[in-house]
């Protein structure tokens, strides 16, 4: 039988980028207005591959970005590992926060410019609100809003960008 994972709020877990250096996460919250998802903030810092972890050094970080995902899939595949956890979960600057989805109306939409689509923008456990297009301006003060799958996540805290989709 194998064994049941179990991740709780406030676990923070490491990514090793191809032997080259460690960055680390934190599980924060769970995201009722995206359908329950973990919500993960990805620290700036990278580290040494000899790094031990020192859990309050890694969580007074600079955070990087934020995302949604399921952190289930990321240890089933090897992409992150926990090593520790923290009651602080910088939910202040969480709280300033807004993550933006696309509403893809035709399937042609997906490769449309993001200033022309319509979009879902919320905080955390709040309302989603409709806006017309994603300007430079607001593009730069949201998350993506989707649930990102472990390989998209690595992407980013690798390349610095997600591998899929082409909205941000």
């Amino acid at each position: 039988m194998a064994k049941r994972i179990v991740t709780r709020i406030g676990d923070v877990f490491c990514v090793e980028v191809e032997g080259r250096y460690k960055q680390f996460f934190q599980y924060i919250a769970n995201d009722m207005t995206c359908m329950n998802s973990s919500t993960i903030r990805v620290f700036k810092r990278r580290y040494a591959m000899d790094y031990k972890p020192i859990v309050d050094d890694i969580v007074n970080d600079e955070v990087e970005f934020y995302a949604h995902t399921v952190l289930k899939f990321g240890i089933v595949e090897g992409a992150w590992y926990k090593v520790g956890k923290s009651s602080d979960l910088g939910l202040e600057a969480l709280s300033e926060t807004f993550f933006a989805s696309p509403i893809i109306e035709r399937p042609e939409d997906q490769r449309v410019n993001a200033l022309l689509l319509k979009w879902n923008i919320w905080k955390l456990d709040e309302e989603k609100e409709r806006i017309q297009g994603l300007s430079d301006e607001i593009r730069l003060k949201v998350e993506f809003g989707m649930i990102m799958p472990w390989n998209s996540i690595v992407s980013k805290i690798k390349n610095g960008y997600y591998d899929s989709p082409d909205f941000f």
